[in-house]
């Protein structure tokens, strides 16, 4: 029974022990497992009918709790250890989701299951981590390229708005200052004119109460 928000009330799938006690399965990421899980669950709600066409969106995923920056790390740690093959939607301008097979589960086209996890061993193991390791290279030059992009926009904007400014002061300064210039050249000043002797005159006397 489904609830209001897509989950199933009630129920369970079947997961088999050998894939669960083997290499492959135990030496998952947390991210990788849920996302086996959910694959598991899409292939039980398709009746056991869509396996090779299952189809799982990122939002799906997230939707698991899955880390979205490693969702696509976790796919490909499933496919490196023979858990499930992915077919990648291709589109023309369009991009098409992916569609996933479940390796230890017959295909919906009457193929049986091709148990590629039991070819996982600690080579195999090691090998991923190898490749696990460039995949947290490229999250970390990115987060330092991405914190970078951010200080340049707090830092180098103002700085450079707050070195044109004394340019702009200075340009409307010198107008302001010819402008004036150019008035008292062409005022003529009234030499008799009490204001201009205000500083001659001699102060009155107070006078007595």
């Amino acid at each position: 029974m489904l609830l209001d928000n897509g989950r199933i009330n009630g129920g369970y799938y079947q997961f088999p022990h050998e894939v669960a006690q083997s290499l492959a399965y135990r030496s998952l990421s947390g991210n990788a497992a849920k996302i086996l899980h959910r694959l598991v669950l899409e292939h039980t709600l398709m009746f056991r009918k869509q396996n090779g066409n299952l189809i799982v969106t990122h939002r799906d995923l997230r939707d698991e709790y899955v880390t979205h920056n490693r969702i696509v790390e976790a796919i490909d740690e499933l496919d490196f250890k023979g858990l499930i093959k992915v077919a990648k939607g291709k589109g023309h301008g369009t991009a098409l989701v992916s569609t996933y097979t479940v390796t230890f589960y017959p295909t919906s086209d009457g193929l049986k299951p091709t148990d590629d996890f039991k070819k996982c061993d600690l080579a195999l193991v090691e090998a991923w981590q190898k490749r696990a390791a460039s995949y947290r290279k490229k999250r970390t030059e990115k987060a330092k390229e991405q914190a970078a992009k951010r200080e340049a926009k707090k830092i180098v904007a103002p700085d450079a708005w707050r070195g044109a400014a004394p340019d702009v002061w200075g340009v409307e300064q010198k107008i302001a200052d010819s402008k004036s210039n150019k008035i008292n050249k062409t005022a003529t000043p009234y030499v008799g004119s009490t204001i201009n002797n205000l500083g001659q005159l001699p102060l009155r006397a107070a006078k007595p109460p």
